[in-house]
């Protein structure tokens, strides 16, 4: 088929965005729709938050946010924003690791030892980090499914809610659910039927038994 569809959860429903942007790299190819589910927004305000503690996973996103700055950004380097503790544990975070790998190793009680950044540091890198990663910076191509679950904690639905207005306000064409008591990953199940109903009334096939 020459009709295709952007879908993803979490970083990929971020990417599933950024996506709709670059579709005019296929112009043989039909963008019918994107489905973007819980997408990682906001990343302007993220480093101020993580670097005054969370839960592990948090830790290491702000390691993984840093890196990404530093593959955009030659003048950064992340090993110069890491404490003792983010330094002793920069490979199994950055190269050898995944991120349920990172839960034992990294203690919200030491964030201070993880990172070493003033919280004026922590505001402009995470405002660079997200001139580069908020997909809603720009418009994206329509339509667009965003599906969130209102308990997530990972993704907080304030969050998408600021995301999806700024698209609005940009013209773009942003259908927006939300799911009471659903968190992050909870939320993939009982949104499927609502995601492939919305895809088959956007060019996709006819849901036949969900």
């Amino acid at each position: 088929s020459t009709t295709w569809f952007a879908v993803g959860h979490s970083q990929g429903g971020q990417a599933a965005l950024f996506a709709t942007q670059a579709a005019d790299r296929a112009p043989d190819l039909t963008l019918a729709g994107a489905v973007s589910i819980a997408p990682a927004s906001g990343l302007h305000l993220a480093l101020p938050v993580i670097t005054t503690g969370g839960v592990p996973a948090d830790l290491a996103y702000g390691v993984y946010m840093l890196a990404g700055l530093s593959a955009v950004d030659d003048s950064f380097h992340v090993e110069d924003v890491l404490g003792p503790a983010g330094l002793e544990h920069r490979d199994l975070l950055l190269e050898d690791g995944c991120l349920l790998d990172t839960y034992p190793k990294l203690d919200v009680d030491e964030v201070d030892r993880i990172f070493s950044m003033t919280p004026e540091q922590a505001q402009d890198l995470s405002a660079r980090i997200g001139a580069h990663g908020n997909a809603e910076n720009a418009p994206v191509v329509g339509p667009v499914l965003v599906v969130q679950g209102e308990d997530d904690h990972d993704v907080p639905v304030g969050l998408t809610d600021l995301m999806v207005e700024a698209l609005a306000q940009q013209g773009s064409p942003v259908e927006y659910r939300t799911y009471p008591g659903l968190g992050h990953d909870t939320v993939i199940g009982p949104s499927i039927c609502d995601r492939l109903s919305w895809m088959a009334q956007h060019g996709g096939p006819a849901v036949t038994d969900c």
